[in-house]
Protein backbone atom coordinates (compact mmCIF):
# COMPACT_ATOMS: atom_id res chain seq x y z
CA UNK A 1 0.00 0.00 0.00
CA UNK A 2 3.21 2.44 0.50
CA UNK A 3 2.55 3.36 -3.32
CA UNK A 4 -0.41 5.35 -2.22
CA UNK A 5 -0.48 7.94 0.14
CA UNK A 6 -3.96 8.16 0.46
CA UNK A 7 -4.91 4.38 0.51
CA UNK A 8 -2.37 4.10 3.10
CA UNK A 9 -4.03 7.19 5.37
CA UNK A 10 -7.67 5.90 5.23
CA UNK A 11 -6.22 2.35 5.86
CA UNK A 12 -5.20 3.62 9.30
CA UNK A 13 -7.74 5.55 9.85
CA UNK A 14 -9.99 2.55 9.45
CA UNK A 15 -7.95 0.32 11.54
CA UNK A 16 -8.11 2.63 14.33
CA UNK A 17 -12.23 2.26 14.03
CA UNK A 18 -12.25 -1.62 13.96
CA UNK A 19 -10.47 -1.14 16.74
CA UNK A 20 -13.02 1.83 18.29
CA UNK A 21 -15.59 -1.10 17.24
CA UNK A 22 -14.05 -3.84 18.94
CA UNK A 23 -13.70 -2.23 22.50
CA UNK A 24 -17.59 -0.94 22.28
CA UNK A 25 -18.39 -4.48 21.39
CA UNK A 26 -16.32 -5.63 24.30
CA UNK A 27 -18.01 -3.12 26.01
CA UNK A 28 -21.20 -4.77 25.35
CA UNK A 29 -20.42 -8.54 26.02
CA UNK A 30 -19.39 -7.47 29.24
CA UNK A 31 -22.67 -5.46 29.88
CA UNK A 32 -24.46 -7.68 33.40
CA UNK A 33 -27.71 -5.59 33.45
CA UNK A 34 -29.29 -3.79 30.61
CA UNK A 35 -28.53 -0.31 32.39
CA UNK A 36 -26.34 1.56 30.07
CA UNK A 37 -27.21 -1.17 26.73
CA UNK A 38 -29.13 1.83 24.48
CA UNK A 39 -26.52 3.85 25.21
CA UNK A 40 -23.59 1.69 24.18
CA UNK A 41 -25.73 0.43 20.98
CA UNK A 42 -26.22 3.86 20.31
CA UNK A 43 -22.50 5.16 20.25
CA UNK A 44 -21.62 1.53 18.26
CA UNK A 45 -24.47 2.52 15.56
CA UNK A 46 -23.25 5.68 15.39
CA UNK A 47 -19.40 4.45 14.90
CA UNK A 48 -20.19 2.04 12.53
CA UNK A 49 -22.44 4.47 9.77
CA UNK A 50 -19.11 6.45 10.28
CA UNK A 51 -17.00 3.75 9.52
CA UNK A 52 -18.47 2.29 6.71
CA UNK A 53 -19.42 5.22 4.77
CA UNK A 54 -15.48 5.87 4.84
CA UNK A 55 -14.96 2.67 3.07
CA UNK A 56 -18.17 3.08 0.91
CA UNK A 57 -18.74 6.21 -0.50
CA UNK A 58 -16.57 8.38 -2.84
CA UNK A 59 -13.23 8.92 -1.45
CA UNK A 60 -13.64 6.21 1.01
CA UNK A 61 -11.25 2.71 1.25
CA UNK A 62 -13.10 0.81 -1.58
CA UNK A 63 -12.44 3.63 -4.26
CA UNK A 64 -9.09 4.64 -2.99
CA UNK A 65 -8.35 0.42 -3.83
CA UNK A 66 -9.03 1.55 -6.95
CA UNK A 67 -7.26 -1.36 -10.07
CA UNK A 68 -6.35 -3.58 -6.84
CA UNK A 69 -9.97 -4.47 -5.81
CA UNK A 70 -10.98 -5.60 -9.42
CA UNK A 71 -10.57 -8.98 -8.70
CA UNK A 72 -12.23 -8.77 -5.57
CA UNK A 73 -16.04 -6.82 -6.46
CA UNK A 74 -17.75 -10.00 -5.40
CA UNK A 75 -15.86 -9.84 -1.89
CA UNK A 76 -16.55 -6.40 -1.60
CA UNK A 77 -20.05 -6.13 -2.67
CA UNK A 78 -20.81 -9.18 0.72
CA UNK A 79 -18.62 -6.35 2.70
CA UNK A 80 -21.44 -3.57 1.68
CA UNK A 81 -24.49 -6.23 2.19
CA UNK A 82 -22.87 -7.43 5.43
CA UNK A 83 -22.64 -3.83 6.38
CA UNK A 84 -26.16 -2.97 5.84
CA UNK A 85 -27.12 -6.02 7.37
CA UNK A 86 -25.17 -5.21 10.71
CA UNK A 87 -26.87 -1.85 10.90
CA UNK A 88 -30.35 -2.92 10.17
CA UNK A 89 -29.73 -5.27 13.53
CA UNK A 90 -28.47 -2.63 15.55
CA UNK A 91 -31.84 -0.41 14.62
CA UNK A 92 -34.32 -3.16 15.29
Amino acid sequence: MSDSPHLEIIYKDLQNEHHRVMKLVDRLRALDTSSGLISLLDQLRTLLIVHFAREQLPDGFYEALGERADDRRDEIQTLVEDHGAILSSINT
